[in-house]
């Protein structure tokens, strides 16, 4: 491994995989990089402990000289963008669901109430941006919805 290689924490969506297009694309395009993708079950974990533990491989896999990219497709956007504001780091978010209390998909199924409380809690507010956020997402999406997009499209990047 090249000591400038990038290391890529990618995180899957609400029902997703480690295994999804957004790792087997940057494992295409950056062989060198070290890919972390950790299986998150959304149902069974809380936001903040997701953070934390994401903290932890921050931690673990952190070498001096090499650049951190933080990458996140739907709620592992959300995941990717919390992480981007608390420690200066750039993400790359593919129709992230930045506003997941409000996600039909998500308030719909058996998550806790309570884990809805922390989205909202941890989430992006109103009018706050993330220089460090680039964001790749549909006008279209029929799961996240207008809003969504909206508050995508006001983040920057």
């Amino acid at each position: 491994m090249k000591k400038h290689s990038p290391i890529f924490l990618n995180f899957h969506g609400f029902m997703g995989a480690p295994d999804n297009k957004n790792g087997r694309s940057l494992a295409l395009l950056y062989p060198d990089a070290l890919l972390l993708s950790p299986f998150i079950d959304y149902l069974t974990r809380s936001p903040k402990s997701v953070l934390s533990e994401a903290d932890c491989l921050l931690k673990t896999h952190f070498e001096e000289g090499r650049p951190i990219i933080l990458v996140g497709q739907s709620l592992g956007g959300f995941v990717a963008e919390a992480l981007s504001r608390r420690h200066g780091l750039p993400c790359l978010l593919t129709n992230p669901c930045l506003l997941p209390q409000h996600c039909e998909v998500i308030t719909s199924s058996p998550m806790p109430r309570p884990f809805l409380e922390e989205y909202e809690e941890l989430g992006i507010k109103e009018g706050m941006q993330n220089p460090n956020a680039f964001t790749l997402c549909t006008r279209t999406d029929e799961v996240l919805g207008r809003e969504n997009f909206d508050r995508c499209a006001a983040l920057g990047g």
